[in-house]
């Protein structure tokens, strides 16, 4: 993540976390999200699972 690349930490420093980290999904989660929010998120998913699954 680049956010601790510029910590200073380089690539291949721990590989299983590296290795995670390429495959998986973040979802946008917070408190103050609204159901409007969610709504996003969850029309976002759906449109690039739509998406992925014409390959």
């Amino acid at each position: 993540m680049s956010y601790y690349q510029s910590l200073g930490y380089t690539d291949h420093l721990c590989p299983h976390a590296e290795s995670y980290y390429e495959e998986a999904i973040s979802l946008p989660i917070f408190p103050a999200m609204t159901d409007s929010d969610v709504q996003d998120v969850i029309d976002a998913v759906l449109e690039t699972v739509a998406l992925a699954s014409q390959f």
